[in-house]
């Protein structure tokens, strides 16, 4: 059967003998022909239009419900640490903006942005998982860390280690055992700035400071002061050199987290700060009518005038701690609770009160005046302890302040000097004080000797019948929403 090619494209066939008849071919032959026919006479440049792809998922709601027998999943929808909701039973309601479809797609960070490393699954996770607004209290991350490790490997890899660390923690509840992408990417970042400062290379460096803030801030976590407070002098002597600690306001990121791992470790030391408050950090306290109509307080500050007349500038920070409690009261009730989902209210309120106690001088407990000046300093730390903790800052350890206030207790009352509480007027600051202590110790070495405190404070106040503490406490400074549970877990008798 042999065929011709013509210029135009056509292939004309000559068949020799009797035609196929088979009605089974023809059907075929004529439809091929009539699909040619059609397809020539089509316009050109005619798009046949198709259905849009769709793709419905729906994933059942019991794969986004936590399991309640299991670990806390890092993207469950919560405020850490929030003594309010924290005894709830899980309300599906409250997931419904919850859906598996929020992991599809680009994710929820720029796929176009050129990170400073090769990255994995892994880590793509991590700064995924950094941006979702359902991965527990992680701001900080967000804004600050990730602003300081896209510029820099070593810092990049810190990044990623603090945020592997952190994930996990939510997850076990376990903040000393590290998974091995923290450890992995804290050995790169911790051999790329040791070659730095071998070299002389690039030293004084955002990214190189960054890094090891980020090293600091693992060894405060993990509980290794020692390691923390070399590379604190470290960073002291890298600033130095840099041009002191103004140099770094050009990069306010990084003053702000210098200051936060710098408070951290010295609030768990219970000694004085490294560096001072970056300004742009701070918020000025406006005046409240309740701090000025507060009984109590007007009562101390009337009193410490007198007492004590060389620590006035500790009163003044009563003062303000108890605006800040003043309008934390108020904005509770306003948000309705959510105000714990914003840690970085700490960063901007309560650090910078923590800072001013931390940083006044030492006291000579010897005197009247300074053991009450003293008491009065620890006992306002685990206030502000308190609220760090409800806020969701971890780690949260009082044991030094704890420890150091029963010593100051111990001393007094079997020392020569047996001036009363009462008898200056102030039984009820004590009894304020060692029930703080009591609430705090929770858990403690301490807890029974200042539950024994607190009874004993409790009966020796002036007043003829018993005073109830919870509402003493918030005649002065006491935060229904956080302190009242905490209170009523350790089942005092009344």
């Amino acid at each position: 059967m042999p065929s011709v090619m013509l210029d135009d494209g056509l292939l004309f066939v000559t068949q020799v003998g009797e035609p196929n008849r088979d009605p089974a071919t023809r059907r075929l032959v004529k439809r091929f022909v009539m699909q040619q026919i059609g397809r020539n006479k089509r316009k050109k440049g005619l798009q046949r239009r198709q259905s849009a792809l769709q793709c419905i998922l729906d994933a059942p709601l019991s794969l986004l419900m936590p399991n309640s027998a299991g670990p806390i999943s890092a993207h469950s929808h919560m405020p850490l640490l929030s003594p309010e909701e924290s005894n709830h039973e899980f309300d599906p309601q409250s997931y419904d903006d919850i859906r598996i479809t929020d992991k599809l797609g680009g994710g929820r960070f720029d796929p176009f942005v050129k990170f400073p490393i090769d990255m994995n699954s892994h880590a793509r996770e991590l700064i995924d998982t950094m941006f979702d607004t359902h991965s527990g209290s992680a701001t900080a991350l967000r804004e600050s860390w990730f602003a300081i490790g896209i510029i820099d490997v070593a810092s990049f890899h810190q990044l990623l280690a603090g945020a592997a660390s952190y994930y996990r923690f939510l997850r076990t509840g376990n903040a000393e055992v590290e998974s091995q992408d923290a450890i992995a990417h804290h050995a790169n970042s911790l051999s790329l700035v040791n070659d730095r400062i071998t070299h002389d290379h690039a030293v004084t460096s955002d990214g190189t400071i960054g890094a090891i803030i980020g090293f600091a801030c693992y060894y405060n976590r993990v509980g290794d002061f020692e390691k923390w407070l070399s590379h604190l002098a470290g960073l002291k002597e890298i600033v130095r050199l840099r041009g002191g600690i103004d140099s770094l306001n050009s990069n306010q990121h990084l003053r702000f987290l210098l200051n936060c791992i710098d408070l951290s470790g010295s609030y768990t030391l219970d000694i004085a700060p490294n560096f001072p408050i970056a300004p742009a950090v701070l918020r000025q306290l406006s005046d409240s009518s309740y701090a000025i109509d507060c009984s109590r307080l007007q009562d101390l500050n009337d009193t410490w005038r007198f007492i004590a007349p060389t620590h006035t500038t500790l009163m003044d920070i009563i003062n303000d701690i108890s605006i800040e409690n003043a309008h934390l009261k108020a904005d509770i009730m306003q948000a309705r609770g959510r105000i714990w989902r914003d840690p970085m209210r700490v960063f901007h309120y309560i650090n910078p009160l923590l800072h001013r106690l931390l940083s006044l001088p030492p006291m000579d407990s010897a005197t009247p005046s300074s053991f009450l000046a003293e008491a009065l300093r620890l006992a306002a730390i685990l206030y502000l302890a308190s609220l760090r903790h409800t806020f969701g800052i971890y780690p949260n350890r009082v044991s030094n302040q704890l420890y150091k206030l029963r010593k100051l207790y111990e001393r007094w009352n079997n020392g020569s000097n047996q001036a009363r509480w009462d008898e200056v007027g102030l039984d009820w600051l004590n009894f304020w004080i060692v029930g703080f202590a009591a609430i705090l110790s929770h858990h403690e070495a301490n807890h029974e000797y200042f539950v024994e405190q607190f009874y004993i404070a409790r009966g020796s106040m002036s007043t003829g019948s018993r005073v109830n503490f919870e509402i003493l406490a918030d005649e002065f400074l006491w935060i229904p929403d956080v302190h009242d549970d905490l209170l009523r877990a350790l089942e005092l008798v009344d």
